[in-house]
């Protein structure tokens, strides 16, 4: 091969070399994609690179094509469970929580719960809202948020949290009006959440962030509190990527962890939705139900937090029951720097080539 050769296959060790004491770990892996999981253990194989897939399978798999968490257990000969609960500091609550995701006896699950205060039932959508919304805004600098079914819901309960801790003192007016994705304006001290990932901005999508500054080009200023981490957004950004954080969909608090949490439990919602709405809060969680008594509000949570096998029939005259807040017009950006354009949206990424297989 000649010296140039000999130079080439020597790099070539030495990047197998490094490549075996390499392992990619994807946290939340249960929210892959099977195409990008395919491309990613292609590229590990070939490479002699480890992969570690860390997840639920008892959460939200992804939106498209899911399960890979559970192909991957199937793949591997050495899968490992955890059993042990850091996130909690009631133990107990630990516990019932580990039944919650096996489904273990969802009738006496829900009287537990039901006795200790973390399922509450309401006689009104109206009387769930407020109740959400009065404890959200109590608790908000706390660290409190409210699992939803929609987008229009989070955005309205936004708004109205945000009123709320802007009467109380919690935030302030900046000097520039500035709006992100869900069109309500930001104020110093909001909780919001970026949507994008950009490594030059130093943030991930479903980040969280407190404002610390607005500035008068319309960027803004971020500091996470837990970590200290700093940023600083384009008003092009803010504006494309970012939304206020008080309250959000299930899969957009999968994989977070606040003090206090709040979640809706209806007819339409699946297993996966209710235990991850039951477990964000390190203090304490609430799950809220409209019924018109007891035995209606455990035969909702009975059929939502059984496996679909195991779902019993529902003999009562059928009811669906969807909490909304009070209509809120949320208040439209009025920022815009000279020249300047929106940011479209990012695309999602399609691997071109990549089997449907694992």
């Amino acid at each position: 091969l000649g010296h140039e050769g000999h130079a080439d296959g020597e790099r070539l060790n030495r990047r197998r070399a490094q490549a075996a004491s390499t392992r990619i770990v994807i946290d939340e892996a249960g929210m892959l994609d099977q195409d990008p999981a395919h491309a990613l253990v292609t590229i590990a194989d070939e490479t002699g690179t480890g992969a570690a897939l860390i997840g639920d399978r008892a959460q939200l798999a992804a939106v498209s094509r899911g399960g890979v968490l559970d192909l991957a257990v199937a793949a591997s000969p050495r899968p490992i469970d955890l059993t042990e609960v850091h996130r909690f500091k009631d133990k107990e609550y630990a516990k019932l929580t580990i039944a919650m995701r096996d489904h273990h006896e969802p009738g006496k699950l829900f009287d537990q719960l039901h006795e200790r205060g973390n399922i509450t039932i309401h006689a009104t959508d109206a009387e769930a809202w407020t109740a959400i919304s009065t404890d959200v805004i109590r608790k908000a600098e706390a660290g409190a948020t409210v699992v939803v079914t929609s987008n229009d819901a989070a955005t309205q309960l936004n708004s109205l949290a945000q009123d709320a801790r802007a009467r109380a003192g919690h935030t302030r007016t900046p000097a520039v009006e500035v709006a992100g994705s869900d069109g309500l304006n930001i104020r110093v001290g909001d909780r919001i959440m970026t949507r994008s990932n950009d490594k030059d901005l130093r943030d991930a999508n479903r980040d969280t962030w407190t404002v610390a500054r607005v500035h008068r080009d319309g960027s803004v200023s971020l500091k996470d509190k837990e970590s200290g981490r700093k940023a600083r957004l384009p008003a092009e950004y803010v504006e494309a990527h970012t939304h206020l954080a008080y309250a959000s969909t299930e899969y957009g608090v999968q994989g977070a962890t606040v003090d206090f949490g709040h979640g809706i439990v209806t007819d339409s919602s699946s297993a996966q939705a209710v235990y991850v709405s039951a477990t964000r809060g390190r203090e304490h969680n609430t799950l809220h139900l409209v019924a018109g008594d007891v035995d209606e509000a455990r035969s909702i949570f009975t059929g939502r937090a059984a496996p679909r096998s195991r779902r019993p029939r529902r003999r009562s005259r059928p009811r669906e029951h969807h909490p909304r807040p009070p209509r809120h017009r949320p208040t439209r950006p009025r920022h815009r720097p000279e020249g300047a354009r929106r940011t479209p949206r990012h695309q999602r990424a399609r691997l071109h080539g990549a089997s449907p297989r694992m």
